[in-house]
């Protein structure tokens, strides 16, 4: 039973990635008293002595602890606001503004993923959508959030079905140049996918599915 609800507690902790001090605590807690199973310190739940189903269970914990760690996915531990949670929005640095830069090659561009930190809800790649499309600021790189700076485009919601996202959009995408052509796809594409539920994803503009023309 016990291990059961650890790893329950190690599930929600990947799905939702709340970055807190709080919750890194307990992560570290539960790695701790898996590799207590595993050494026999703690007496195993499933029986008085330890046996193979009680060390695979322990070691599963264990490693998956390690692949969230390994993942960065509590990389913002340190920063994060109290209750709230940390998600990532897809920015672009172009390659020939900042060719330091290493990262996904996209375009003219390089995916730089920026952490943001909204309020916990069930609907959270609809709330990462909102924050992508509203985070208008000044980066030490461009375009940055071209996505924000269409001012002739809103979001408008965002839904996920059977691993498809499709993603609502309304108004009109304004193009400077080739480079400007896959910027939108690309940083909705990369938003919704750092989501594991999300397999796919689909942009609908003004009711038709949205095709980036052709472009570099």
């Amino acid at each position: 039973m016990l291990l059961s609800i650890m790893k329950e507690i190690i599930g929600k902790l990947l799905e939702y990635r709340k970055r807190t001090t709080t919750i890194l605590i307990i992560l570290l807690a539960i790695v701790l008293i898996a590799l207590l199973f595993i050494n026999g310190t703690i007496r195993s739940p499933f029986g008085g002595k330890k046996n193979n189903q009680s060390d695979d269970y322990a070691k599963s914990l264990v490693a998956e602890a390690e692949t969230a760690l390994k993942n960065n996915k509590f990389e913002a531990v340190k920063n994060s606001p109290a209750n709230k949670i940390a998600v990532k929005i897809a920015t672009l640095s172009s390659d020939d503004y900042d060719g330091a830069i290493t990262g996904k090659k996209a375009g003219c561009d390089i995916v730089r993923m920026v952490y943001r930190y909204i309020e916990p809800t069930p609907a959270i790649l609809n709330a990462t959508m909102k924050e992508l499309f509203a985070y208008n600021q000044d980066f030490d790189y461009l375009p940055g959030n071209f996505v924000s700076k269409q001012t002739k485009l809103k979001f408008e919601k965002a839904t996920l079905e059977n691993g498809l996202a499709k993603i609502y959009l309304t108004g009109q995408v304004v193009y400077g140049g080739v480079c400007d052509d896959p910027r939108l796809e690309i940083q909705v594409k990369e938003t919704a996918k750092q989501f594991e539920t999300v397999k796919d994803v689909e942009i609908y503009l003004n009711g038709e599915l949205y095709k980036a023309p052709s472009g570099k």
